[in-house]
């Protein structure tokens, strides 16, 4: 899913980005919180332009 769709998605679910590390394969693994649902982990691709998959850890 294109990254902008996705975060557009979640900010207005009431996710916030509270943090970011490198993943495998040159990606990147993005920390969403919300005040009142699981935390999502997110998978980026390289350059950030992707969302590969989100899950709740």
């Amino acid at each position: 899913m294109p990254a902008e769709v996705f975060e557009q998605l979640m900010f207005n679910a009431g996710y916030a980005v509270v943090g970011s590390a490198p993943a495998k394969g040159n990606r990147t693994k993005v920390w969403w919180n919300h005040s009142s649902f699981r935390r999502v982990e997110a998978i980026y691709s390289a350059d950030r332009s992707l969302v590969i998959t989100a899950y709740h850890p």
